[in-house]
């Protein structure tokens, strides 16, 4: 008997965001639009899976001229 959460493990199934993202439509970092104020803005990746961001030192980048805190 086989159990209902397994019924699709080994089986190809259709990517629901293929047809999206092949008309063009897909959305990106780049298409949003930055917050009101938002001189610029930096994304950073973890190089760590699953950590817990336990704090942050954003004094050094305080420092530099043109930075807003």
């Amino acid at each position: 008997m086989e159990s209902e959460q397994f019924r699709w493990i080994g089986k190809s199934l259709p990517r629901v965001e293929d047809e999206r993202l092949m008309r063009g439509a897909g959305r990106y970092i780049d298409d949003l639009e930055p917050f009101p104020g938002c001189k610029a803005a930096a994304i950073v990746r973890s190089p760590y899976a699953h950590a817990h961001i336990r704090q942050i030192d954003v004094q050094a980048a305080l420092q530099v001229p043109g930075v807003v805190g």
